[in-house]
């Protein structure tokens, strides 16, 4: 279900913009990283703390996400997607660290 805009106007659900990305409309995925590209980097911040390897994290999780886009479920939650493959590119990133001396 969308929601509203401040102005009255129908807000399309992460979902909806997600499945529009699918089918080619480069705008439906500017909106969601406009929505997300700074959640995700809170989160990759809280995990990691340094700000070059957030800025990275959250690059990637977004080409990641567009490069993986025929993959996404409709019936799925589009934050839960994208929030994993933040996580994981976090977890990487921790362990690159761990395997430094």
């Amino acid at each position: 279900m969308s929601q509203a805009d401040p102005d009255g106007a129908p807000r399309p659900t992460d979902e909806e913009l997600m499945v529009r990305c699918q089918t080619g409309d480069a705008q439906a995925f500017s909106d969601l990283y406009s929505r997300y590209r700074l959640p995700i980097s809170r989160y990759a911040g809280r995990i990691l703390g340094d700000g070059d390897a957030v800025d990275d994290v959250m690059q990637e999780t977004f080409l990641r996400a567009y490069s993986a886009r025929d993959r996404f479920l409709p019936d799925r939650r589009f934050s839960a997607w994208l929030y994993t493959i933040a996580h994981n590119l976090c977890a990487n990133e921790l362990r690159r660290r761990e395997a430094q001396p």
